[in-house]
């Protein structure tokens, strides 16, 4: 077979026992496969040859157990011999991987202490993890010569963590698991008098813990997790069940946050309403770097006039049921059943919580971003959009209430029965974009049985959503208000016939007339007009 270029040691005894019952014996015995052993084999083999030597030690060398002196001692010696190799032979890859214990197979599954251990906050390795790591560490130039590789082992009082401060943020409140750089699972009670918005996010009754303060908290544990400070992109943002706070009482949420890869972290939050047995949100969260793409959607044409809508006097309050604090849309350039463009404000807001409690936030302002959802309202008028996730998100940051008042731009990109999926462009006066979101999906519920009474623009929609489920045909529909200081007669309808094609196009249009009165418009499109008081 040729020449021997690689070792892979992990030879092992275990005869546990109290330090008074050892003798001189006894750590030879346990001395004698895994420091004795990788000897004999180092002896048997040419070390110049040598590339690549892996040795499996165990955490108990570093951190000791009851009963495992002897085998503490003889997996320290083995990581010291390892070390020596890696002086003696430079050319050789030495790595001394220190496991904790191994489920399904290995020394603690033989001496059957797995659910001894597990019991005592100390969760094992997976073989198929250990392998993962394994040969990733192998691959690794970078690793260093002895690495200790473990679950959490909260019941190892011996082992100490580097554990730099933790940030002054709001949702990282209690840690109850911290491992730095790996794993953080936080604790905060939320109840009306410390988290204020949630006076203005009631439903039925009900105070709702909403989707932009759940990205939030996820942002804000994920970076006191790592230390990483950029902005991070979300991705695969999920809100399975609603986190519902009584009024007259609290609600208890953990948040948990894992780096499973480079620059990566997977978050989840659970309720204490379900047992914390259930994700409740969850999402992966890159911290790359990247600002916000440009491109699509784009905000309608010039020439056409804003919306007859007032959001503060027509919607809130009876369309839309957030309070004061998610109120920013301010007015519409476009309000249509498939199509978004409006103007909205963002606030560097201090008071979103108690005011002994930190009020930093990482994203930037939460009540601009709810706008973006319950802003598309308008394309669905007759039910209430919930979401229920989102692809990928580019959130804006401290630019947001640098801007002071934004403009987003949404687009359907599909519907699937009562769910709608949108995507979102927000820019500032200047056209930059400065957050994006891509698959936002909302769910229509507490639907109405469209009789009104309506707020003109929004019948529009109403229509258009109900004739292409009666008829399968897709038909733009407007509805604009006759203007009080509107020409009488037919030169009054031409204008707002003009108006209303170009709402439900996007743009201003042309409109010609047939000597019978007919409109027409170019682009081979259909046009139909009616009139009444």
């Amino acid at each position: 077979l040729g020449p021997v270029t690689a070792v892979l040691h992990g030879a092992g005894r275990n005869e546990p026992g109290g330090l008074a019952s050892l003798d001189m014996a006894a750590f030879r015995r346990t001395f004698a496969p895994k420091v004795g052993g990788l000897r004999n084999v180092l002896a048997a083999v040419e070390p110049g040859r040598l590339r690549l030597l892996v040795s499996f030690g165990s955490i108990i060398g570093r951190a000791g157990l009851h009963g495992e002196a002897h085998y503490a001692t003889a997996n320290e010696w083995l990581a010291d011999l390892t070390r020596e190799v890696a002086e003696q032979h430079p050319q050789c890859r030495s790595i001394c991987m220190e496991w904790s214990v191994w489920s399904d197979v290995g020394m603690g599954e033989r001496l059957s202490v797995v659910d001894g251990l597990a019991r005592k906050g100390i969760t094992p390795i997976s073989p198929e993890q250990g392998v993962q790591i394994m040969r990733r560490l192998v691959a690794d130039p970078d690793a260093p010569t002895v690495v200790v590789i473990s679950g959490r082992t909260e019941g190892i009082d011996t082992v100490r963590y580097d554990l730099p401060s933790l940030p002054l943020l709001r949702f990282v409140d209690r840690p109850l698991i911290r491992y730095h750089g790996v794993e953080l699972v936080t604790e905060i009670e939320m109840n009306a008098g410390t988290d204020l918005y949630l006076a203005d996010h009631l439903l039925d009754g009900n105070l709702l813990f909403p989707a932009v303060f759940g990205m939030e908290a996820m942002a804000q544990v994920a970076s006191a997790a790592t230390g990483w400070e950029t902005v991070p992109v979300i991705e695969q943002a999920e809100f399975l069940r609603p986190i519902i706070v009584p009024p007259t009482s609290s609600t208890t949420v953990r948040i948990a946050a894992t780096v499973t890869d480079h620059e990566t972290v997977e978050v989840a939050i659970r309720s204490a309403e379900t047992g914390f047995d259930v994700d409740h949100f969850r999402a992966r969260l890159r911290f790359t770097g990247d600002g916000a793409p440009d491109g699509p959607p784009d905000q309608v044409g010039e020439g056409l006039p804003v919306v007859p809508l007032d959001p503060a006097a027509e919607m809130y309050g009876d369309v839309l049921f957030q309070g004061t604090r998610f109120q920013r849309l301010r007015r519409y350039h476009r309000a249509a059943a498939r199509h978004v463009d409006a103007d909205v404000a963002a606030v560097e807001a201090r008071d979103w919580f108690a005011a002994y409690l930190p009020g930093e936030l990482l994203l930037g302002d939460p009540g601009m971003r709810d706008a973006l959802m319950h802003g598309n309202q308008v394309c669905v008028p007759d039910a209430t959009l919930l979401p229920t996730g989102i692809e990928r998100v580019h959130p804006g940051g401290a630019a947001l209430a640098e801007a002071a008042e934004l403009r987003y731009c949404a687009t359907e990109r599909q519907r699937d029965g009562d769910t709608y999926i949108y995507d979102i462009a927000v820019r500032t006066a200047a056209g930059d974009v400065v957050e994006r979101w891509e698959g936002l999906r909302l769910q229509a519920v507490r639907k109405k049985d469209g009789r009104g009474p309506w707020v003109t623009p929004l019948l529009g929609s109403y229509l258009e959503r109900t004739l292409e489920d009666l008829t399968g045909s897709r038909v733009a529909v407007a509805v604009e208000p006759h203007y009080p200081d509107a020409p009488e007669g037919d030169e009054g309808h031409r204008v707002l016939t003009a108006v209303a094609v170009g709402r439900a196009l996007g743009h201003q249009a042309e409109i010609r007339y047939l000597p019978d009165g007919r409109p027409e418009t170019g682009g081979g499109r259909t046009v139909s007009a009616s009139h009444t008081a």
